[in-house]
């Protein structure tokens, strides 16, 4: 196996595009007729997503640590997660002094200010971030495993999640979640290309198992089945499956690719984690305008193309900010924005 591995590089990219997705795409709430529809979509195509970042995580970090990088991973982490973490979320912090913010959020509260940095609770998609640190944090421990004991466990650790315990903040029933897929991402950096021959003799299987998915997910959502504890725990144990069979599909899907052959997609994975810091907030300054301009329209085909027309104008924006954000500070941009 290569030391660069071009099908997980742009499997970042294709996971950072359903995360903007899940934040991005909706339309207004004065349209309650044709609302449900576009959430329904949304919530059973791109909900769950960040298992693609946990899973790239894990491998990667196995996969650095094989070759003595464990050092430069760290620094890595430290510059382009940790520092910007802490840089927009301060921003933010302040500027929701200043604005009215929906997220309740008291910045003059000294205690509420750290708690919002320890749970990354200052915008919604902020949790991802002292999750990832926090198991960055315990990472050393996880090479303590044998590589024969990961080979015999990676697998069954992939049923736990089935138990459907995500929860929407940090909690002990979102690491039972994420944490073994997070393993599995180190096992699959382990056992990589017989991995990808399983891969590839079962592909059909993970076509139908992902479709079969998106059909359940799509009765249980669209008959409000997901409102009880125990129905929550059902849509995510199926939402979890469903992304685990478009996983396999995806990364098959990228190894047919190499260097300079998906140009778009190489860069959207190297602006990965400017994207997911930025996209939320951009897509909240604008959203007033743009749900001004669709109030009241009542043609379900013009409210679905705006919606996602909102959504690419969102990602689009993001990457100019990026850009500037890049020429103007040049590397220093990674303490800031994480590029």
């Amino acid at each position: 196996m290569s030391n660069f591995i071009w099908s997980i590089h742009y499997l970042r990219a294709f996971a950072i595009i359903n995360i903007v997705f899940i934040h991005v795409w909706r339309i207004p709430n004065s349209s309650t007729n044709d609302i449900t529809m576009v959430d329904a979509w949304r919530e059973i195509l791109f909900h769950n997503s960040s298992i693609y970042f946990v899973f790239i995580s894990g491998f990667l970090f196995k996969h650095l640590t094989k070759r003595n990088y464990l050092l430069k991973f760290y620094r890595g982490k430290l510059k382009n997660l940790i520092v910007p973490y802490l840089v927009i979320s301060i921003a933010l912090l302040v500027l929701f002094y200043f604005i009215p913010n929906p997220y309740h959020v008291n910045p003059l509260n000294l205690e509420n200010f750290l708690s919002n940095l320890l749970y990354g609770t200052t915008m919604p998609h902020l949790w991802y971030i002292p999750f990832i640190l926090s198991v960055f944090v315990f990472c050393p421990l996880l090479l303590w495993i044998p590589n024969k004991i990961l080979s015999q466990i990676g697998w069954l650790v992939l049923l736990f999640p089935i138990l459907g315990t995500r929860t929407a903040t940090l909690s002990p029933g979102l690491y039972l979640f994420l944490v073994p897929i997070f393993i599995f991402g180190m096992f699959a950096s382990l056992q990589f290309d017989s991995i990808l021959k399983k891969i590839r003799a079962y592909r059909n299987i993970l076509i139908i198992g992902g479709v079969l998915a998106t059909v359940l997910l799509f009765f249980l959502y669209t008959k409000n089945l997901v409102f009880e504890q125990y129905q929550k725990n059902i849509f995510e144990s199926v939402s979890y499956a469903q992304k685990m069979f478009f996983l396999g599909i995806a990364i098959l899907y990228f190894e047919k690719f190499k260097k300079n052959d998906l140009v778009s997609l190489d860069y959207i994975a190297k602006t990965s984690f400017a994207i997911y810091f930025l996209h939320y907030p951009v897509a909240r300054a604008i959203q007033p305008v743009y749900f001004k301009l669709v109030e009241g329209l009542k043609i379900n085909v013009i409210l679905f193309l705006t919606s996602l027309l909102f959504s690419l104008v969102v990602f689009g924006v993001t990457l100019v900010i990026i850009e500037i954000t890049k020429k103007i500070f040049g590397k220093t941009s990674g303490f800031l924005i994480g590029y």
